[in-house]
């Protein structure tokens, strides 16, 4: 988790300064399920401007059963929240029942990339866009 962390990786702004979320590697459906990422929390906090702090709500219904990942992953990752629905904005592409804002990326090659499943795919980061977890 980038609890503390601040400032930002390849344009995308990381960590956060209080938070109840807890995400478990290798977890889907409450379940062992190599490659994925169980998740469990109602909010975590941004700092702004010191001292300004934003809580993000989390509904612990759009967590779904979990973060999807890639089962044969290797090297470094990270968590992303992504403001809008990952399924929204990605296109459907991410699998079905995940959590609705959160999704495992890679920065590889000078490119940002997400996990869906059994392949990476590259993206453009957005404005809201925040890494939670690496």
């Amino acid at each position: 988790m980038l609890l503390g962390s601040s400032g930002s990786v390849n344009g995308i702004n990381q960590g956060y300064v209080e938070s109840d979320l807890m995400i478990t590697a290798n977890q889907w459906r409450n379940r062992y399920n190599e490659g994925e990422f169980g998740i469990t929390g109602t909010y975590f906090t941004l700092e702004q401007a010191t001292p300004q702090t934003t809580q993000v709500d989390i509904a612990p219904s759009s967590l779904g059963y979990g973060i999807p990942g890639q089962d044969n992953a290797t090297g470094d990752g990270f968590i992303l929240y992504s403001q809008q629905s990952v399924q929204q904005r990605f296109a459907g592409a991410i699998i079905a029942n995940g959590a609705e804002h959160f999704v495992a990326v890679r920065y590889l090659n000078s490119q940002w990339q997400y996990a869906h499943n059994d392949v990476w795919v590259n993206f453009t980061p957005t404005t809201g866009d925040r890494l939670i977890a690496a």
